[in-house]
């Protein structure tokens, strides 16, 4: 594994921390707080993997850039989340049965990557 890669699961793992905290508190600023922390590290995370998009490309297009998407689209259903959150909102279960959906997923899809071409 790569350095770059092990950055960028690092920032995963960060963000998911942060992004399950701001769930489950009660408080609006805690909340926001959260999510602002989790933008900043979103930007960081788009930029690692575009990276390890540009070192792999060559190997498998097709997986790396679904890969790529779906991690896009997992940054933006905890975005979403978050926000429901710090509107008052109930968090609702199918929203989060989705982001596991799409994380798993993602997340296989890297495993399957890293093992195959990495």
């Amino acid at each position: 594994m790569s350095t770059l890669m092990f950055v960028h699961v690092i920032l995963w793992i960060l963000i998911g921390l942060i992004c399950t905290y701001g769930i489950t508190i009660d408080q609006f600023h805690q909340t926001l707080i959260a999510q602002y922390c989790a933008r900043i590290l979103d930007i960081a995370l788009i930029i690692t993997g575009l990276v390890n998009v540009v070192h792999t490309v060559a190997m498998s297009p097709l997986l790396v850039w679904i890969q790529f998407i779906l991690e896009i689209i997992t940054i933006g259903l905890l975005d979403f989340t978050l926000i429901s959150k710090r509107n008052k909102k109930n968090v609702k279960p199918k929203s989060i049965m989705l982001f596991v959906l799409v994380f798993a997923v993602t997340t296989i899809l890297g495993t399957v990557i890293q093992y195959l071409f990495g």
